[in-house]
């Protein structure tokens, strides 16, 4: 061996004539040996590795459950394997190219560096504490696959099978497994309890409606229900708590009480009305949260019940209200904007007066 090394336990696999390591590599060691090449890689994006270092942190400090998947890398240089000790060796002067797992890398690092950066700033036994915490983020070990002796143009190939075949879980589906997230269960819950969305139905496993077959999906009621407790569709962990969870349950379950009885029977009709659609639906929820939350309105359900008196048809006057009519298709499509419904609904929408008996 003709070169300084580094030396990493390791097991290997054949498959399609090439040859495969698989090997773990300390956090605090990523940035030596991992880089993304542009020639084989897209270009990052900032937001998704700062989400990845947020998810990181929070685990490290928060004690919640985390896993960060496997990197898939291919080494360009010299490589030796020992099978009697189940080692590889390669030129510490040589880089790993990330095939899958560039942002992951890239949010280690830069959760890595914040938490240095914090170990600088604190002093005492704070300073003690983010010590502590940082060396055992630099000791986590991540799982990295190695691909041997591919071209260029198997670098890329790699790319897109792993990037382009792999079909992504719809946005329903993935909800449906973070469990961890209280609007999520939420949603989970009043789709199974409340009596209307559990006769109309929601749909867990896909994010596309097309067929009247269920109201929605578990992600736009998801999204409804944050518009409803916080006025957007990004709920925060101080809005929605276990103490509170039970309290706001019961709440949304009555609005959506209120809500469907003046609705008309058949609103889950797409093909009929515009409620059932997922900006419609979230603006709905947008304006529940307006109605329980003006300093002026003092009887909700009443404005509630006024939505009866709404034309929800598909038809022209949702017009330059957040959607698009076709009048060819007698139809209405909507950008994902809820502004144009939920200012329409604030504007048209009346409270219905209490019936008085005829003398």
């Amino acid at each position: 061996m003709d070169y300084e090394a580094i030396t990493l336990n390791a097991t290997q696999a054949h498959q399609f004539g090439k040859v495969s390591y698989a090997s773990c590599i300390r956090f605090g060691a990523l940035k030596r040996f991992l880089e993304a090449f542009k020639e084989v890689q897209r270009n990052e994006d900032p937001d998704q590795s700062k989400s990845i270092c947020k998810y990181i942190l929070n685990s490290l400090f928060d004690g919640e459950f985390a896993v960060i998947p496997p990197i898939i890398a291919t080494y360009r240089g010299q490589l030796e394997f020992d099978k009697t000790k189940g080692q590889i060796n390669f030129d510490i002067q040589s880089k790993l190219s990330i095939n899958d797992g560039q942002h992951r890398v890239s949010g280690i690092k830069m959760a890595i560096k914040k938490l240095r950066e914090d170990v600088e700033k604190a002093t005492g036994e704070k300073k003690t504490y983010l010590e502590k915490k940082l060396d055992e983020l630099e000791n986590m070990r991540v799982q990295i696959c190695i691909q041997t002796n591919l071209s260029i143009e198997e670098e890329q190939k790699l790319f897109h099978d792993i990037n382009i075949l792999g079909k992504r879980p719809s946005k329903s589906t993935a909800l449906k497994f973070k469990k961890e997230d209280l609007y999520t269960a939420l949603a989970m819950d009043l789709a199974q309890e409340n009596k209307y969305l559990n006769t109309y139905g929601v749909n867990f496993d896909t994010h596309i409606l097309k067929t009247n077959e269920y109201f929605t999906t578990l992600n736009v009621l998801r999204d409804s229900i944050c518009y409803i407790i916080t006025g957007s569709c990004n709920g925060t962990k101080e809005t929605l708590t276990e103490e509170n969870y039970e309290s706001w349950k019961s709440t949304i379950d009555e609005v959506f009480n209120e809500l469907f009885l003046a609705l008309p029977g058949d609103c889950k009709s797409r093909d009929k009305y515009i409620i059932a659609l997922a900006t419609p639906f979230r603006s709905i929820g947008r304006y529940l949260h307006y109605l329980l939350n003006h300093n002026e309105i003092s009887d909700w359900k009443s404005y509630v019940k006024g939505l009866r008196n709404i034309d929800w048809r598909h038809s022209s006057f949702w017009n330059a209200r957040g959607g698009i009519y076709d009048i060819t298709r007698d139809r209405v499509t909507f950008l994902t904007n809820t502004k144009g419904v939920f200012q329409t609904l604030v504007k048209y929408n009346q409270p219905e007066k209490p019936k008085t008996a005829v003398e």
